[in-house]
C-alpha cells in the first residue's frame, strides 16, 4: 500500500475538513462539525503512509484498524513546534512543546474513516 501527499490532502478535504494553515512540514485542517484540528505531516511517512497528528487527549482506541491505522512506531505522543493549535506539555528535556497523538494511516479509505470518526 502507498499513499501520496495529494491523495491524502484530497481524502481529508473530501471529508469536508478545511485546510487553514500550511507550512513546509504540515497542513493544518479543521473538522466541519466540531472544529477539531488534525495535522497531516508533509515531510514524514509518505508515500509509505500518511503521518497524522490528533489532539493529545483524543481516545484513538476505536480509530485503530489492524494494518490500516496504527500508532506511530516510535512514539504515541509527538512533540513539535509545528502543531501550534495543540497544548504544550513538557517533553523529555522538560521544555514545553506542542504535542499530539501520532498515527500512521496506510490507505485513503482508512484516512477517510479516521476523519469521519475524529469529528463525531
Amino acid at each position: 500500500m502507498s499513499i501520496e501527499l495529494k491523495e491524502a490532502e484530497h481524502t481529508i478535504e473530501s471529508a469536508h475538513y478545511k485546510a487553514i494553515r500550511c507550512t513546509s512540514k504540515i497542513i493544518e485542517y479543521v473538522s466541519p462539525k466540531h472544529g477539531r484540528i488534525l495535522y497531516l505531516r508533509k515531510n514524514q511517512g509518505l508515500p509509505d503512509h500518511a503521518d497524522i497528528m490528533l489532539h493529545p487527549d483524543t481516545d484513538t482506541t476505536l480509530m485503530l484498524i489492524e494494518d490500516e491505522v496504527t500508532p506511530n512506531k516510535r512514539v504515541t505522543i509527538r512533540f513539535s513546534d509545528h502543531e501550534t493549535a495543540f497544548p504544550k506539555r513538557p517533553n523529555k528535556s522538560k521544555q514545553l512543546k506542542h504535542c499530539g497523538k501520532a498515527l500512521y494511516v496506510f490507505s485513503t479509505t482508512a484516512l477517510l474513516t479516521l476523519c469521519e470518526q475524529y469529528d463525531v
